[in-house]
């Protein structure tokens, strides 16, 4: 932990990215009120801030006073009656606290020029995962060529949030164990099974659709119960070999569009398709019928 003194002889932005890399860690830590000397360790930090002539942070004079607010020793009775608002709210306490916190964290960035991309946000509730298999449903996704990593995690994080239950990989499908693909997935590509198959040896086990252009309708498709969905290449498409196999099968399913561009990311592509095929799925789905 550096000390006060010596953050105050840091140059100006080095001074910042080391504060933003402090709130980070907070956050992450879930930040705990009442620890005496952590709380008092924030709260000069954050009057550092407060003192430093800097139009980077000029414009978050009016947070950092709300987060030194919530740091005040009048913060810690927690029991005072509903009239003590937030004190009397720990949870609701801790929620604000991390909000200003991130709300601080992100502004700064923005004003030293280092906004984020999407592979560089953190999800608060991850941690060690473990998938229910009574929620798992038998649907897989095929990943046709995918070359960009952040677009493959993304799919990942997607398709195990829909409870889907394996992944397939073409050959040339940017490798899930890419650090990129490991940020955007948030650790799904961990526990979502996956491995590399050609998609004719994978037709042999599963009924096969794509989606691409020119196909059924969304809200017009039958999706089976138990099969596989294609997803291709962000510039190319689905091979002439995926869309062969997918309308021996099962066939092609569109998602209609209306804007002038007429395309989505893939990974986007991928989200609309998979709730309305779950969707179908669990509300055709009976006890009797199974699945």
């Amino acid at each position: 932990m550096i000390t006060i003194e010596k953050l105050r002889t840091l140059p100006r932005k080095t001074m910042l990215r080391k504060i933003v890399t402090m709130i980070e860690e907070w956050e992450r830590g879930r930040t705990t009120h009442g620890h005496g000397m952590e709380t008092r360790y924030q709260r000069s930090v954050l009057q550092v801030l407060l003192e430093t002539p800097s139009p980077e942070v000029h414009p978050y004079h009016e947070v950092i006073e709300k987060l030194l607010d919530l740091l005040s020793p009048d913060h810690r009775g927690m029991n005072e009656g509903p009239e003590a608002g937030l004190e009397n709210d720990e949870e609701l306490y801790f929620e604000t606290l991390i909000r200003e916190f991130h709300n601080l964290r992100y502004g700064l960035m923005n004003s030293l020029g280092a906004a984020p991309a999407d592979w560089d946000f953190y999800d608060p509730g991850s941690g060690s995962m473990k998938r229910s298999q009574d929620k798992l449903l038998p649907l897989s996704l095929y990943l046709d060529d995918i070359r960009s990593p952040y677009n493959v995690g993304s799919i990942f994080r997607t398709a195990e949030a829909f409870g889907i239950e394996q992944m397939f990989l073409s050959k040339y499908t940017a490798s899930p164990e890419h650090k990129r693909a490991l940020r955007t997935s948030m650790g799904c590509t961990e526990v979502l099974p996956w491995k590399t198959s050609r998609l004719d040896k994978v037709a042999e086990e599963l009924p096969v659709f794509a989606l691409e252009l020119g196909g059924v309708e969304l809200d017009q498709f039958h999706f089976p119960h138990r099969g596989v969905a294609v997803i291709g290449s962000e510039e190319l498409g689905i091979s002439p070999e995926s869309r062969r196999i997918a309308l021996g099968s099962m066939g092609i399913v569109s998602i209609p569009l209306r804007g002038a561009k007429g395309s989505l990311n893939a990974a986007v592509a991928a989200g609309i398709l998979l709730n309305s095929w779950v969707s179908q799925v669990l509300n055709s789905y009976s006890p009797e019928a199974g699945m």
